[in-house]
């Protein structure tokens, strides 16, 4: 695979010096245009982009699956992370974005220009938390009494918040909304199910001694996405990523 601009600066040098030749002129220029035009853009561009979440922190073993897909294909990523609505909107610019490490299949009608990759990465479990003994909480349905925090942008959660008539105020980050369980603000926190780690529990609830209730009340399956422009990449990387599921199994770890 042509994975840099070597072969288009010697083809260019080619023509320099044979200029004056005007049969190796048009011969070598024909070559180029067919190499700009069959050598799908994300050969060429570096880095190839791919925005997630903060919470993807968590998750680093299906971050380091996502990532040898693309190894395999001669590609290297830089993963950008940031709040998840900030992500949701970076992407939907349609800009310096390439792909989406990892979004519900509702995303799609915010992500138009971007291919679901039709690969299931996981089942996310969605857990509801809470520092209230008495709170009992075993659906959906069942946070219609409660006040509810979650994160703006993560879509399926909203969506599923909404879908069941339950009222819920966004955060910007976890770390926000994680303080306002712990002052009393809200009574139920609903995001990804964290229980990954000792450390990355204590990294967002500290050390401090902390009766929390945490209740499963969901999961929701996860996609990967890549930008259309590089639509070319799609059936070799759905490819790949299927093979190293199917070598290394779905990561233990949630997002």
């Amino acid at each position: 695979m042509i994975t840099d601009y070597t072969h288009l600066i010697i083809i260019f040098g080619m023509n320099f010096l044979n200029k004056n030749n005007k049969k190796t002129f048009i011969v070598n220029n024909f070559i180029l245009l067919f190499v700009l035009y069959s050598v799908p853009f994300f050969l060429l561009a570096t880095p190839f982009n791919i925005s997630a979440p903060l919470v993807s922190q968590q998750a680093p073993k299906l971050e380091a699956i996502i990532v040898e897909a693309y190894k395999a294909l001669n590609i290297e990523v830089n993963i950008i992370r940031m709040p998840a609505k900030r992500a949701l909107a970076e992407s939907s610019k349609n800009t310096w974005v390439d792909a989406e490490l990892a979004r519900v299949a509702d995303a799609e009608k915010y992500l138009p220009n971007f291919i679901k990759i039709p690969v299931p990465l996981m089942a996310m479990k969605v857990s509801a938390y809470s520092l209230n003994t008495y709170v009992d909480i075993g659906s959906w349905q069942s946070l219609q009494s409660f006040n509810v925090v979650t994160v703006r942008g993560l879509v399926g959660i909203s969506s599923k918040l909404m879908q069941n008539n339950v009222g819920f105020y966004p955060t910007t980050t976890m770390k926000q909304a994680i303080k306002m369980l712990k002052t009393g603000r809200m009574d139920v926190m609903v995001i990804p199910d964290l229980r990954l780690s000792k450390e990355n529990f204590v990294e967002l609830f500290g050390e401090g001694p902390l009766n929390i209730n945490i209740n499963v009340i969901g999961q929701i399956e996860i996609f990967h996405f890549i930008h259309e422009r590089h639509s070319k990449l799609v059936p070799e990387f759905t490819l790949k990523l299927q093979q190293k599921i199917n070598k290394n199994g779905i990561p233990p770890q949630i997002l």
